[in-house]
């Protein structure tokens, strides 16, 4: 502890050190209290400064020079700074705890009586600070009326006059929109008349704030673009706002303008059903010019149609435009029921003229085109003029199937016998429409495809076809079984092998070549694929019951296997586990991490395998620390882990490591060092005497007897408990937690508060022990005696008095 000013005046070491030196306090409160709480000026005790005297004074003698910073709580400026040193302006009483911040606490009397303006009228906000610094008469002030309204225009030059829209000084209420101010203007307006035009009441769509209310703009187009003859009236508002009525003013040509649509004769738009909707024809042009009419959005005249298109009636009947027909046969069905040449009605043609005709006159050219319906190719061809040859007069009816008119020559055919083998009556799919049924074609392909040894036979149907060519089969077993049982090299049938003979051979003659693929089965690498002959592994020619695990061929390696013993290390029969199928077993491997993983020292004798597997015995090799390393266990000495019982779980403390480091310990499993304790970790002899950790105490008296005993007051005669941590803390033994009020007998409270001079002999006057008292050193018999006239059983004596007055 440094000594400094006053403190370095003091030549007195137990000025300070009133008992052991390493528990003098080093904080100032506790060796200054009596000045903090006698300190006055001002009072620290009352303002609650903190007791932590460095913040403000150093150790110069006196206390003097000292140091407070006021910003540190609450910057002074302003008006503020001007009463600085007048601590009580501000903090009522000395009270610096509940002393306010916020500008209204101090200032409301100011708020209330500020009128111009009226703050607490107007509303204004209780923040002094949104407006006013601290500066002395509340100037400069500062009021942003943007903020609440944006001044401009005529509102600008009546800013400084605020009751013109505040009336009577309420500000809350006064209303933003144009026409809660402005009405009268707007009813007063004549040109034009707002309210009979019912214009609407937002100002702002056509003016501004600028005086006067202009400049003003009215876009029409807005309402209703004016071009042509409408732009030509657009001063006379009143010839299409009749009575000055604009809400109701149509907007579609019509309504002004049907009596030009009736009174039109040239043509007659009424007769003619023509559209009221005057743009689809005209302009806003005067004079209804020019105009346009698209027949062909209606209906597109063309050939004959465009001959008469000056002659409206020829097609619209009296006029009737609505109901004039577009398709052909409404005008023409007379051409067409009279029409002979073809007869359209016999043949029962479509009366959709134009499927065969064009527009042109006298009906030509025209077309039939036959492929629409049928094509007619090949023998067909040769009688397209002889519609009756198949038409047999009804060309709605007639079939397009071959057989309904060539089943005759399906029945017939006997080269080959069509119905005998079953053959398709789709003509079409062997013969074309070419005469005599020549060429034709059969694509066996489409049944079964003929190659190899099958085409060789493709001519002699009756080899395979035996009988009905839809009941032939199509798979290889059902003609060539015996061809299966027969087989002996390999004997197919003791084999198992599949009876679908694709699987092996193709269509080739004498089966050959043929291709097994032993990898389906069992995949031949390595040494297995240096086998050249099957009954190698297939003994006896056996197939089905070959194993196909390691084991059940190679035990006897297995067995004989001596570097290392397989049999006696239990390593898996699984030979695939650690070898490939390369001759001779190798390479082969052997993941030692699979079954302990060997690092560290471990790592160093990793191909040393009997230094752990003791006589090669793999199966039962330990696995856990302690049954190797025991006897590393049992000679430990610094510390003794057999007498100190630590684990024997090495990897507690230790990893694999050569030589054990480093190691750890957690003492706070055992024993949680904190305070003093924490202070000498690294000292384990301290408190491990002779470094016997066995009977080490756990508990404070078993370590600190000697404190106890030599305590003042005695804590043996006072009867103190033994468990320090009662009163005392880890980190030292001061500062002490004693609670007489609770415990025993109220001295910090009650009527006994300031009574006693502080020093517990003043009570307990037998030196050394506590648990005597005396009460009658200070409460005197005669006084005593005159308090307890009427008390039965009085009798002045210390016991008496506690038992009576246990908690005075």
């Amino acid at each position: 502890y440094e000594l400094t000013g006053a403190h370095a005046n003091v030549s007195n070491c137990m000025a300070c050190h009133k008992g052991p030196a390493n528990q003098t306090p080093t904080d100032c409160n506790s060796c200054h209290n009596g000045n903090y709480t006698g300190a006055k000026n001002p009072d620290h005790a009352a303002i609650g400064l903190s007791t932590d005297c460095a913040t403000c004074h150093t150790t110069a003698p006196g206390w003097r020079p000292t140091s407070f910073n006021h910003d540190n709580y609450y910057v002074l400026t302003g008006g503020h700074a001007v009463i600085a040193a007048n601590c009580t302006t501000c903090h009522k009483g000395g009270n610096i705890s509940n002393t306010p911040t916020d500008c209204n606490s101090c200032h409301n009397a100011k708020y209330t009586g500020a009128k111009n303006p009226d703050h607490a009228a107007i509303g204004l906000s209780t923040d002094c600070a949104t407006c006013h610094t601290t500066a002395p008469g509340w100037r400069p002030t500062s009021f942003n009326h943007d903020n609440y309204y944006v001044l401009t225009g005529g509102h600008a030059v009546i800013a400084a006059n605020c009751t013109t829209c505040h009336k009577g000084g309420n500000i809350s209420n006064t209303p933003t929109d144009c026409n809660s101010c402005h009405n009268a203007k707007y009813n007063a307006t004549t040109n034009p008349n707002h309210k009979a035009l019912g214009f609407p009441t937002d100002c702002a769509q056509c003016h501004t704030t600028a005086p006067g209310w202009s400049p003003s703009t009215f876009d029409h187009g807005q309402f209703y673009p004016l071009t042509g003859a409408h732009d030509l009236i657009k001063a006379n508002c009143l010839q299409c706002h009749v009575g000055g009525k604009y809400s109701g003013t149509p907007t579609d040509c019509n309504s002004c303008h049907n009596a030009a649509f009736n009174g039109a004769t040239s043509p007659n738009h009424k007769a003619l059903g023509i559209s009221t909707d005057c743009a689809s024809c005209h302009t806003t042009n005067p004079g209804w010019r020019p105009s346009t009419f698209n027949h062909n959005n209606y209906y597109v005249l063309t050939g004959a149609h465009a001959n008469i298109a000056s002659n409206c009636a020829s097609c619209h009947k009296g006029g009737d435009i609505k109901n004039t027909p577009t398709d052909c046969n409404g005008c023409h069905n007379a051409n067409y029921v009279s029409t002979s040449n073809p007869n359209h009605g016999v043949l029962g043609l479509s009366t959709d003229c134009a499927s065969c005709h064009t527009t042109a006159p006298g009906w030509k050219p025209t077309s039939f085109n036959h492929n629409n319906f049928y094509a007619l190719t090949g023998a067909h061809a040769n009688i397209a003029s002889n519609c009756a040859a198949c038409h047999k007069g009804n060309a709605n009816q007639t079939p397009t199937d071959c057989n309904s008119c060539h089943n005759a020559n399906y029945t017939a055919t006997t080269n080959p016998n069509h119905a005998l083998l079953g053959l398709s009556t789709d003509c079409a799919s062997c013969h074309t429409t070419a005469p005599g049924w020549k060429p034709t074609s059969f694509n066996h392909t489409n049944f079964y495809e003929l190659t190899g040894a099958h085409a060789n036979i493709a001519s002699n149907c009756m080899q395979c076809h035996k009988g009905p060519a839809n009941q032939t089969p199509t798979d290889c077993n059902s003609c060539h079984n015996a061809a299966y049982n027969g087989a002996k090299n390999p004997n197919h049938a003791t084999s198992g092998f599949s009876t679908d003979c694709a699987s092996c051979h193709s269509t080739t003659p004498g089966w050959r070549p043929s291709t097994f693929d032993h990898s389906s089965f069992y995949p031949l690498t390595g040494a297995h694929a240096t086998v050249s002959a099957c009954t190698q592994c297939h003994i006896g020619g056996n197939f089905n019951n070959t194993p196909t695990d390691c084991n059940s061929c190679h035990n006897a390696a297995y067995k004989s296997a001596a570097n290392p013993n397989h049999t006696t290390v239990g390593l898996s029969t699984d030979c695939a586990s650690c070898h490939t199928t390369t001759p001779g077993w190798r390479p082969s491997t052997f993941n030692h991490s699979n079954y302990f993983a060997l690092t560290g020292a471990h790592a160093n004798i990793a191909s040393n395998c009997v230094q752990c597997h003791n006589s090669g015995n793999v199966s039962n090799t330990p696995t856990d620390c302690n049954s190797c390393h025991n006897a590393a266990y049992q000679g430990a000495k610094n510390p003794n882990h057999v007498s100190a019982s630590f684990s024997t779980d090495c990897a507690s403390c230790h990893t694999t490591n050569p030589g054990w480091r480093p190691s750890t310990f957690n003492h706070n499993n055992f024993y949680v060092l904190e305070g003093a304790h924490a202070a000498i970790a690294n000292n384990c002899t301290q408190c491990h005497i002779g470094g016997n950790y066995n009977n080490t105490p756990n508990t404070c008296y078993g370590c600190h007897s000697d404190k106890y005993n030599t305590a003042k007051p005695s804590h043996a005669s006072s009867g103190f408990p033994t468990s320090c941590t009662d009163c005392h803390s880890q980190n030292s033994w001061k500062p002490a937690n004693w609670d007489h009020d609770a415990m025993y007998f109220r001295i910090y409270s009650g009527k006994h508060k300031g009574e006693w001079n502080n020093d517990c002999t003043q009570c307990h006057t037998t030196p050394n022990n506590f648990s005597i008292f005396n009460c009658l050193n200070c409460h005197k018999k005669s006084k005593t005696d005159s308090n307890h006239k009427d008390v039965k059983n009085y009798v002045y004596e210390s016991n008496a008095c506690l038992s009576c007055h246990p908690r005075v």
